[in-house]
C-alpha cells in the first residue's frame, strides 16, 4: 500500500542577495508616508540645529547644557543619516542622487546603513547620560559642574568606542551598495542581517530597563533632594529634572515598540494589519525621539521660553517683508526716524542669519546654476514652459538678493556699513530696494501663476500654445513687471525713506503709509490665494484628462511638467495662506501670543522655503534636468595642467583621453596667451616682492609682536612658494621661449617639474589652512583672552607643521603623479595619466565645496564673535570691529568668486555656453582669479592694519606696538 504522505520541500534563503536599486518603483503609500515625514522632519531637523547654536548663549552655561548639546547633534546626524540608510533609497527620483552619490563617495551609502546601528546605542547613551546628570546634581552638588565640564570630551570618545565596538558584535556590514556596470547595485547579508536585527532586541531590551530604572531613580531622588533644600536654585534642578525624565519616558517608549517588533519577529503574536505597516510606523515612532528634544526644551526650560519669546518693553513697528511676507505690531502712527548705524542685535537673531545663510547659498548657487543650465541647454531651447521657468528663477534670483540687501543686513551692526556704501554710491537707491519686497510680492505671485497658465494652455490649445507662449512672452514678462507696480499708486509715497545726513545713515519710517500697504498686500494676498487654488484646481483635473488620452512619449513630458507647476503652485499656496493667516491675526488676535512673538523670523524661513524651492522641485520631477545634474556629477573633464586652489584644473572643457605622451618643445606661440601673461607679470611682480617685504618687515620689527603675525607671516610664506610653483609648474611651459630653461631644470634636477605640478593641488589645502587658521586666532582670542597669546605664540610653529603634512593627505586619496615630466631621446616631455587626474579632480572639487563652507562660516563666526566682545569692552572698538567685518568679507567673497568661476566653467564644459575665446583662455582667467587670492593679503593689511600703513607711509604719529588694526587687539575679559 502507498503511503499518501508527501514531505514539503524545504526552502533554502539564499544568504546574500544581490539586486539593482534602479529598478524600485514607486509606491503611492511609502510616498505619502515620506511627504508626512519630511513635513514635521525640515522644521524639527532645523530646530535640532538651531538649538545646539543657540545653547552657546551665556545664559546656558550650566554643563547639562553641554549634554543636552552632545544629543541635540547626535540626533541631528541620526535622523540625516536614516534617510540616507532607509528612506529615500525607496523613490525612484532619488535614486539618480543616490548613485551620484556614490560615484563621488564610493562606500557612503555602504556605512549609512552601518551606521544606522552605532546612531541606536549613541542614542541611548546621549539620552541616559541627561539623567546621570541629574543624579550626580545631587549627590556631588558643589562639585558635579565642574566635573561634568571636564569629562565631556573624554564622555565624547567614551560613547563612540563603545558604540563601535558594539557594532563590531555585527559580522560585517548589512548590505553594500556600489556601481557596478554603470547601475546602482545593493548586495544584502541576510546571516549579518539576523544577527544585527537579534542584537538589536537584546539591546534595546537591556537599554530599557536601564532608562526606566535610572528614570525612576532620578525621579525619586531629585525630588526628595529638592524638597529638603533650601538653596536658590531649586527651581533649575526641577527644570533640568523635568527634562531629563520627559526625555527617558519617551525615548523609553520607543524602545518598549522595539522590543515589541523584535519579539514579534520570532513569535508572530501581533495582528497581521500591524505587522504589514510596522516598517512605516517604526520611522516615525524613531522621529518622536530624534526630533522632540527642541519641544522638550520649549516647554520645560525657562531660559529658552524667555529667549525665545521675550516680551519687548518699547513699542514699535516690526515690519519685515520678505517677498510676500508681513506682520506688524503696530503702536504710534508718527513718522519717525531711525539711525540705522545704532543698531543692536540680540543672540538669536545672529543664529537665525547663519541658518538663514547655511541654506540660503547653496540654493541661491543653485537657482543661478539653474537658470544658465536652461539657458542654454539644448534640451531646453524648444519648449515655451522653461521660458517661464527662467523668468520665474531670475524673480527668485532677484528677491533673495534683495530681501538681503534691504531688509536682513541692516539688522546686523557689522554690515550696516554696506547699506552706507550702497546709499553714499547710488543715493535713493536703498529707498527703493526697500519698495521691492512690495514689489517682488506680485511678481512672485504671476511668474508662480505664469506655469499654471503655461499647463492649461498646453491642454485647452493643444496645437497653437508653443507658438504663442514663444511668441509672445516678452511683451508678457513686461506686462507682469508694470502691473506689479501698479498697486504702490493705492498708498502714497515711500514706506521708508533712507538718507545719509551729516555722516549718519538714516532711515525716515513712514508708519501710515505702512499700515496702508500692509493691508493692500493682505488683500492681495487672499485674491492670490483664490485664484491660485481654483487654477491649481483646473489644471489637475485637465490635466488629468487630456494625458490618459495622449500617446505616451507626450503623457509623459506632460505630466512631468504639470507636476513641476502644480508642485510649485501648491508651495506658494502655503505661504499666502501663512500671509492670509497673519493679516487676520493682527485684527483678531487668535493666535497663541507665543506663536506671534517667534512669527516674525518663522515668516522669513516660510519666505525663503518659496523662494529657494523651484530649484529642488526641478530636480525632483524634470528628467532633463536630472540629466544633466548626473552628467555633470559623473563626467568631470579634466584639463592637462594643474593650477593652484579651488579646482583651477578641476573644470576645463577637455575631455579625458588615455594615458599618453607628448612633446612639451612642440607649444607655439599664441598672442593672448604672451599677452596675458605680460599683465599676470605686471601685478605679479610688483605684489610677489610686497610679499616678500611684507615677510621680513612683521618678522624684523617688534612693532609686530602679537602672535596674529607670525599666523600672517605663515600665510605670507605658503603664498610666495605658491605663486613661484604656478610659475614653474603651469604657466611658464606655455611658452616657447621658456622651454629651454625648463629643459635645463629636469636635466639638472630630474623630477623637479613633475613635484611642481603635483604641488598645485597640495597648495590648495595648506592655502585653506593658513587663510582659516587667521579667524581661528581671533575667535580664541575671545574664548581665551588671557592664554591665547602664549598658545599660539609658543605653537605656531608646530601648527605650520601640521599644516604642511596635512596638505599632503587628501593627495592620498588618489596616489601618484597626474602629470609627469621628463625628458625622453633628448626631447622634454610629459605623461599625463587620466585615470589618476580624474579622482584628483573629483577630490579637489569635493574639498573646494567644504573649504568654502568652512571659510564662510569662519568669517562669519569671527565677525559676530569680536564685534560682541569689543561692544563689551569700550565703545572705541566699534570701527575695529567694521575692519574685521571687512577682513571676514573680503576673504569670503574671494572663495566665493573663484568657487562661482568653477561652476560656470564646470557648466560650460556640458553646455558650451561660453563664447569660444574665453574657452580658449579660460585656463588663464583661473589663474587671474587665482592671482587675486594669492596675491592679496599684503594690500588687505594696507587698507585695514594702521600699523602696517604707519610703518610703510612713516607717519609721524607714534606706533603703537601690538595695536593691529583688524585683527590683532589683545581684549582681556
Amino acid at each position: 500500500m502507498a503511503s499518501n504522505t508527501t514531505t514539503t520541500p524545504t526552502v533554502s534563503i539564499p544568504l546574500t542577495v544581490t539586486a539593482s536599486m534602479e529598478t524600485v518603483t514607486a509606491d503611492t503609500t511609502a510616498q505619502i508616508f515620506t511627504i508626512v515625514q519630511l513635513i514635521y522632519g525640515i522644521p524639527s531637523a532645523g530646530l535640532l540645529i538651531f538649538f545646539f547654536f543657540f545653547l552657546f548663549g551665556k545664559k546656558y552655561s550650566n554643563s547639562f547644557y553641554r549634554l543636552v548639546q552632545f544629543d541635540l547633534l547626535v540626533n541631528f546626524l541620526t535622523y540625516i543619516n536614516s534617510w540616507f540608510a532607509v528612506r529615500i533609497d525607496r523613490h525612484p527620483i532619488a535614486i539618480p542622487a543616490l548613485k551620484a552619490l556614490t560615484y563621488a563617495f564610493p562606500g557612503f551609502l555602504t556605512w549609512t546603513r552601518y551606521f544606522a546601528y552605532f546612531f541606536m546605542h549613541m542614542q541611548f547613551l546621549s539620552a541616559i547620560v541627561l539623567s546621570f546628570h541629574r543624579i550626580s546634581s545631587v549627590f556631588l552638588h558643589s562639585q558635579y559642574n565642574k566635573l561634568w565640564n571636564w569629562g565631556l570630551i573624554p564622555f565624547c570618545i567614551l560613547c563612540i568606542i563603545y558604540c563601535s565596538a558594539c557594532n563590531l558584535l555585527i559580522p560585517g556590514f548589512i548590505t553594500e551598495v556600489y556601481i557596478y556596470n554603470g547601475t546602482l547595485t545593493k548586495k544584502m547579508f541576510f546571516s549579518v542581517i539576523g544577527v544585527a536585527l537579534n542584537l538589536t532586541g537584546i539591546f534595546s531590551a537591556i537599554y530599557f530597563i536601564l532608562l526606566v530604572f535610572v528614570g525612576l531613580a532620578t525621579s525619586h531622588l531629585v525630588t526628595r533632594k529638592i524638597q529638603a533644600a533650601s538653596f536658590s536654585n531649586g527651581g533649575i534642578g526641577k527644570k533640568l529634572t523635568k527634562i531629563a525624565g520627559t526625555y527617558g519616558i519617551i525615548y523609553s517608549g520607543i524602545l518598549i515598540w522595539s522590543c515589541v517588533s523584535a519579539l514579534n519577529a520570532n513569535f508572530k503574536f501581533l495582528p497581521t494589519i500591524v505587522s504589514q505597516i510596522s516598517s512605516n510606523l517604526l520611522p516615525f515612532a524613531s522621529d518622536m525621539m530624534t526630533l522632540a528634544l527642541p519641544y522638550i526644551l520649549f516647554i520645560h526650560d525657562t531660559n529658552v521660553k524667555q529667549d525665545l519669546w521675550r516680551r519687548k518693553t518699547e513699542s514699535r513697528i516690526i515690519s519685515r517683508i520678505n517677498s510676500t511676507i508681513i506682520e506688524i505690531s503696530q503702536a504710534k502712527m508718527e513718522n519717525y526716524t531711525v539711525y540705522m548705524e545704532n543698531v543692536t542685535i540680540d543672540s538669536t537673531t545672529e543664529i537665525m542669519a547663519i541658518v538663514q545663510l547655511a541654506y540660503g547659498i547653496p540654493s541661491i548657487s543653485l537657482m543661478i546654476f539653474a537658470f544658465f543650465l536652461i539657458s542654454f541647454g539644448k534640451r531646453y531651447k524648444n519648449s515655451s514652459f522653461y521660458r517661464l521657468v527662467q523668468f520665474d528663477l531670475l524673480t527668485n534670483i532677484l528677491v533673495y538678493l534683495n530681501t538681503w540687501i534691504a531688509i536682513r543686513i541692516e539688522m546686523h551692526p557689522n554690515f550696516v556699513f554696506i547699506v552706507k556704501f550702497v546709499e553714499s554710491r547710488l543715493p535713493g537707491l536703498m529707498t527703493w530696494l526697500k519698495y521691492f519686497p512690495y514689489w517682488f510680492f506680485h511678481m512672485h505671485f504671476w511668474t508662480a501663476e505664469l506655469l499654471t497658465f503655461h499647463r492649461m494652455t498646453s491642454i485647452l490649445f493643444p496645437y497653437n500654445y508653443e507658438n504663442f507662449w514663444n511668441r509672445y512672452y516678452p511683451v508678457i514678462f513686461i506686462v507682469i513687471c508694470v502691473v506689479s507696480h501698479l498697486p504702490k499708486y493705492i498708498w502714497t509715497g515711500f514706506l521708508y525713506e533712507v538718507y545719509i545726513v551729516n555722516g549718519q545713515l538714516i532711515s525716515i519710517n513712514f508708519p501710515k503709509t505702512l499700515d496702508t500697504a500692509i493691508n493692500v498686500v493682505a488683500l492681495f494676498s487672499t485674491i492670490y490665494f483664490v485664484l491660485n487654488i481654483i487654477n491649481g484646481v483646473l489644471t489637475i483635473g485637465l490635466a488629468s484628462r487630456k494625458i490618459e488620452a495622449a500617446t505616451t512619449s507626450k503623457s509623459n513630458i506632460k505630466k512631468k511638467l504639470t507636476l513641476i507647476s502644480i508642485t510649485y503652485s501648491l508651495v506658494y499656496t502655503a505661504e499666502v495662506v501663512w500671509s492670509v493667516l497673519n493679516s487676520a491675526n493682527s485684527y483678531l488676535h487668535f493666535l497663541p501670543p507665543w506663536f506671534t512673538k517667534l512669527n516674525n523670523s518663522l515668516l522669513v524661513f516660510a519666505s525663503d522655503m518659496f523662494t529657494l524651492s523651484l530649484p529642488y522641485i526641478m530636480l525632483a520631477f524634470d528628467t532633463n534636468v536630472k540629466k544633466d545634474v548626473c552628467i555633470c556629477c559623473k563626467k568631470r573633464p579634466v584639463s592637462n595642467q594643474g593650477t593652484i586652489v579651488f579646482v583651477s584644473q578641476i573644470i576645463m572643457s577637455l575631455n579625458v583621453t588615455p594615458d599618453n605622451i607628448f612633446s612639451m618643445e612642440a607649444v607655439k606661440i599664441d598672442s593672448a596667451v604672451q599677452t596675458l601673461a605680460t599683465i599676470q607679470l605686471s601685478y605679479g611682480f610688483p605684489s610677489f616682492g610686497l610679499m616678500i617685504i611684507f615677510l621680513f618687515l612683521i618678522g624684523c620689527s617688534k612693532i609686530y609682536s602679537n602672535s596674529f603675525y607670525r599666523l600672517v607671516q605663515l600665510d605670507l610664506l605658503t603664498n610666495i612658494l605658491l605663486y613661484f610653483n604656478t610659475w614653474l609648474g603651469i604657466r611658464i611651459e606655455m611658452h616657447p621661449a621658456c622651454i629651454p630653461a625648463l629643459k635645463f631644470i629636469e636635466k639638472t634636477l630630474p623630477g623637479v617639474l613633475t613635484w611642481s605640478k603635483y604641488f598645485t593641488w597640495w597648495f590648495m589645502h595648506i592655502q585653506f589652512l593658513t587663510a582659516a587658521v587667521l579667524s581661528v586666532h581671533r575667535i580664541s582670542s575671545i574664548f581665551f583672552p588671557l592664554k591665547y597669546e602664549k598658545f599660539w605664540s609658543q605653537y605656531y610653529f608646530i601648527f605650520g607643521l601640521v599644516f604642511f603634512i596635512y596638505s599632503f593627505l587628501p593627495t592620498l586619496l588618489w596616489f601618484g603623479f597626474g602629470n609627469e615630466v621628463s625628458i625622453i631621446n633628448g626631447i622634454l616631455s610629459k605623461k599625463r595619466n587620466s585615470e589618476t587626474i580624474v579622482k584628483a579632480t573629483n577630490v579637489t572639487a569635493i574639498f573646494s565645496i567644504v573649504y568654502f563652507i568652512v571659510i564662510l562660516t569662519l568669517g562669519l563666526t569671527t565677525s559676530i564673535l569680536v564685534s560682541s566682545k569689543f561692544k563689551a569692552v569700550s565703545s572705541s572698538y566699534e570701527n575695529v570691529a567694521k575692519k574685521l567685518t571687512r577682513i571676514a568679507l573680503t576673504y569670503c567673497f574671494v572663495y566665493t568668486g573663484i568657487l562661482m568661476w568653477s561652476v560656470i566653467t564646470a557648466m560650460n564644459s556640458n553646455l558650451n555656453f561660453l563664447p569660444l575665446f574665453i574657452v580658449a583662455i579660460n585656463q588663464n582667467l583661473l589663474v587671474f582669479s587665482s592671482d587675486l587670492m594669492t596675491l592679496s593679503l599684503p594690500y588687505i593689511m594696507l587698507i585695514f592694519d594702521t600699523n602696517v600703513r604707519k610703518h610703510v607711509f612713516r607717519r609721524k604719529t607714534p606706533v603703537n606696538s601690538n595695536n593691529f588694526g583688524f585683527t590683532s587687539f589683545l581684549i582681556s575679559s
